[in-house]
């Protein structure tokens, strides 16, 4: 009898999860590792609120869907499961999913308990990998569970290229990468409407000079104002760098969570009586270094909108980069457009059995400023999940199902 693959996928963030079902699908055996304590990074941890990428970007009353199948049937299925009957519009012909976090980590994992084939892994860290011959043999773990793993094939989705660092291989990374965020949740508020209050909390921000002025970025997070709570987005001054101490910018985020909301009490009525309800678990990294693969991503394949044969995934967002002071700089190519990820940025350069998806992806700064939202990062990750689990003769296969709405391109 032929032996199942035995698949190893380094973090369980909404990109993880899609890379294990992928593979689970093929009926490999599927280790998911996470070194945290719960799924889903950060989509539930940060509380990102959104899910983008996942439409073109168009004027018309009905978005088009994009990817293939199994990507639109997710799509697709979280929409029933919120309770939503189609995205919302939420500025200039780009379309949002927003979410609840709870309700999507209930999601996800109802989709990783249909499959016997998947083990979850949390509380555990990656800290050594076993190559020979150009392939990973093994992975050793911080874990009181399985401490070394043999692997036929990895899939890094851990959004800061674990495995590439590990071994010592190239990577592509900056200086200073893109500013993050620390949402909160309000309660008790009065009433007041979306509008309204993004407007009341910009004047505020811009009142004080003292702040820092990517404090000028606050706002709601989309469609989060329900009853008496509202979530609330600020854009974080302190600068991301590949020597992130995460237990430090996190206790800088809450002290200036807490200086803002105490101003929010003082100069926004419908605040008055609120109370700090939570501040999310973790800072919204946006991005951090990614792996240097077979194929890197540029700026201009995306607004080129270059659709190369290879293309295993559709690129439907536009490059969204918030620059180190916290300002947005949108750079959209054209509506009811999109462009394609090639498969060579999934894939190893000196590893023949390692790949990679999410923000994970080999892709350059700007680049990764579009390809990382979640509607792309779903793609990649059931790409790299096809890939490894049956062998790269399977991107043809990927490329023809890739489909616009009820469309293959």
């Amino acid at each position: 009898m032929k032996q199942r693959k035995e698949i190893v996928i380094i973090g369980a963030g909404i990109s993880g999860i899609c890379a294990a079902l992928s593979c689970a699908e093929e009926g490999c055996n599927v280790t998911l590792i996470e070194k945290s304590e719960t799924i889903g990074g950060n989509v539930i941890q940060a509380n990102v609120g959104t899910i983008c990428g996942a439409y073109l970007r168009t004027e018309q009353s009905t978005p088009n869907l994009v990817g293939n199948s199994f990507v639109q049937q997710f799509i697709t299925d979280l929409l029933s499961f919120l309770k939503l009957s189609s995205p919302i519009n939420y500025h200039q012909g780009l379309h949002i999913i927003p979410y609840d976090w709870e309700q999507l980590n209930e999601f996800l994992k109802l989709k990783l308990k249909a499959f016997n084939n998947i083990t979850l892994q949390l509380n555990t860290a990656v800290t050594a990998i076993n190559v020979s011959q150009n392939k990973i043999k093994s992975i050793a773990l911080n874990s009181n569970e399985k401490a070394v793993l043999y692997a036929d094939e990895v899939i890094d989705c851990s959004g800061n290229t674990v495995a590439n660092k590990l071994l010592g291989l190239a990577v592509i990374s900056e200086k200073k990468y893109q500013s993050a965020t620390q949402l909160f949740r309000i309660n008790n508020i009065g009433n007041i409407t979306e509008f309204a209050l993004n407007m009341r909390l910009k004047k505020m921000v811009a009142g004080n000079v003292k702040w820092p002025k990517s404090y000028q970025s606050i706002s709601v997070s989309p469609l989060s104002l329900v009853k008496d709570r509202v979530d609330i987005k600020l854009t974080l001054p302190h600068l991301i760098t590949d020597k992130l101490d995460a237990k430090a910018l996190k206790k800088e985020a809450e002290k200036a969570v807490n200086e803002v909301f105490a101003e929010m009490r003082q100069q926004i009525d419908c605040f008055k009586t609120s109370r700090l309800q939570k501040i999310f678990p973790e800072v919204g990294v946006r991005v951090q270094n990614r792996a240097k693969g077979v194929a890197i991503l540029e700026e201009n394949d995306v607004l080129n909108i270059s659709k190369p044969k290879n293309g295993i995934a559709i690129g439907a967002w536009p490059i969204e980069y918030w620059n180190p002071e916290g300002k947005l700089e949108l750079t959209t190519f054209e509506q009811d457009e999109y462009y394609l990820i090639p498969a060579g940025c999934l894939q190893s350069k000196d590893i023949e059995n390692l790949y990679y998806a999410g923000k994970n992806i080999s892709a350059s700064e700007k680049a990764i400023a579009s390809a990382r939202v979640v509607g792309t990062c779903l793609q990649t990750a059931f790409a790299a999940g096809k890939m490894a689990s049956k062998g790269i003769n399977v991107i043809s296969e990927l490329r023809n199902n890739l489909m616009i709405g009820d469309e293959y391109i």
